[in-house]
């Protein structure tokens, strides 16, 4: 009885280690002065969880204990007197660290640089004629732009739903700007805005 039961004991611990080893990583061998993150459950007051960083880092690699287990410490600009910290880690919980490249950004990718047309008598490109007619198309002329008048009409005052006089006219305000819908509450007119929408 007692042998039976420690070969389905080995036959267990056989499969789990089977199903574990599908899902594992090979990882290459990590040499000292590689950086690395690391896998940490980060627990911060005030923060949801699922928004925390699963790996912190970058970390640097000091020896390699054993087959499966790095010594970390953090970077030497990082360091502090009071606080150190230096640490084993698993292989499962480490990645190598592979710094951002800076990226420089394009502000019109797909627009062309210089236009140039050849002109059908001489045969020549006329990039400077083409340059003058583009700064021409694009410069306004001075002449002075007028803003539209405004004419203010006097506030007549409304009847609600309810039967309550309301001085707002509603037509004429923006009911996008939340300046007025606070300006309106404020002043008592909140079921002006509600029959208004």
């Amino acid at each position: 009885m007692r042998n039976a039961a420690r070969l389905n004991i080995i036959e267990k611990q056989e499969k789990v280690k089977r199903l574990v080893d599908l899902r594992r990583r090979v990882v290459k061998d990590l040499f000292p002065g590689e950086l690395v993150l690391v896998r940490r459950k980060l627990k911060k007051k005030g923060k949801t969880k699922k928004l925390l960083p699963k790996y912190v880092g970058p970390f640097q690699v000091v020896k390699k204990v054993c087959p499966t287990t790095y010594l970390v410490e953090d970077l030497p600009a990082q360091r502090k007197k009071k606080r150190f910290r230096r640490f084993n880690a698993h292989v499962v919980q480490i990645r190598k660290f592979h710094p951002r490249d800076d990226a420089e950004w394009d502000d019109w990718p797909d627009e062309p640089e210089d236009s140039i047309e050849i002109q059908p008598s001489s045969g020549q490109p006329a990039e400077k004629e083409a340059s003058v007619a583009s700064q021409e198309a694009i410069q306004p002329d001075p002449v002075q732009i007028n803003p539209p008048e405004v004419v203010e009409t006097p506030l007549q005052p409304i009847t609600t739903r309810a039967g309550r006089k309301c001085s707002f006219d509603l037509t004429s305000f923006d009911l996008t700007s939340s300046y007025v819908r606070l300006s309106r509450l404020r002043k008592g007119c909140g079921v002006c805005l509600a029959t208004s929408a």
